[in-house]
């Protein structure tokens, strides 16, 4: 997603699973990723609080508006934060689409972890690198501490 306005969230309810919410809906578009992410996924995806599709040789992920999400471990600045909204999303969803496309959960993690990279780096965001490395790093076993 690139754009001149700022991105669409608030400050969540303290009710909310996290510290964000965005306030309308969303579209992210990646295009041309690596031929191995386009594998990965599902070409179509239906999934509470998002659509996914891949078409060609484009991902496309539409959030609604109320999807709550964060950067959670490190400072939450303001240009990781739509590429925290797309990680998020993929990382809880990640056993659905990983059975929709066939493969293993840790493959699905990868695709999110790369989109996470492609959309701080579309942002001009200086530290996308080293965030990256920490979801590489730390994200599965964050993911499993989590899930269940």
């Amino acid at each position: 997603m690139k754009s001149a306005e700022p991105f669409p969230m608030e400050r969540a309810p303290a009710s909310a699973p996290d510290r964000w919410r965005l306030t309308r809906p969303v579209r992210f578009v990646w295009r041309h990723p690596p031929a191995w992410v386009l594998r990965s996924l599902p070409a179509r995806a239906d999934l509470s609080w998002g659509r996914l599709r891949v078409s060609g040789d484009m991902v496309t992920l539409r959030l609604r508006w109320g999807w709550c999400f964060d950067v959670s471990v490190v400072p939450s600045f303001r240009r990781a934060m739509p590429a925290a909204a797309v990680h998020d999303w993929i990382y809880g969803h990640a056993e659905q689409l990983a059975a929709l496309a066939g493969v293993s959960v840790r493959r699905i993690l990868h695709v999110a972890d790369r989109w996470f990279l492609a959309q701080m780096s579309a942002s001009g965001f200086l530290l996308a690198r080293t965030y990256f490395l920490g979801v590489r790093i730390f994200g599965y076993w964050f993911w499993r501490l989590f899930t269940d």
